[in-house]
């Protein structure tokens, strides 16, 4: 196999390193000019191939999740459709009774919790319901 990559990439020759004790396992020392080929660096994955041990980058958890998320809002594509939700493990913390609404951000940046949003909504419909005054809708 290592034949074959000699010929037709003679720059990506492999190297020898030999397999020494650290602790009770086992590694190697990876020669210098390889980690500075493969960019290498910190963390890194090790993985089986058939009788091929393979060493890549680690991947960084939710890598990539900023650009996708900044490219579904560009389509449109980052609203949740809540008539097809069904419940989970926070479903127990709203009330039977309550109306789960959905605030713009906007709305949602004045009040700092819940029980504010309800009081300024609780002050406004008291304020509709006195006499005289004009109801909405």
């Amino acid at each position: 196999m290592f034949d074959r990559w000699r010929t037709r990439w003679p720059w990506m020759r492999p190297m020898k390193t030999r397999i020494v004790r650290i602790g009770n396992s086992q590694g190697i020392r990876i020669p210098k000019p390889l980690i500075e080929q493969t960019g290498l660096d910190g963390d890194v994955e090790v993985a089986v191939r058939g009788n091929t041990l393979v060493i890549s980058s680690a991947r960084q958890p939710r890598a990539g999740w900023a650009e996708a998320l900044r490219a579904m809002a560009q389509r449109g594509d980052d609203r949740f459709d809540y008539t097809k939700s069904k419940p989970n493990r926070f479903a127990r913390e709203i009330a039977k009774n309550a109306i789960v609404v959905v605030l713009d951000p906007d709305v949602a940046a004045a009040f700092r919790d819940p029980k504010r949003v309800n009081s300024l909504l609780r002050a406004a419909i008291a304020a509709l319901k006195r006499p005289g005054s004009r109801r909405a809708g």
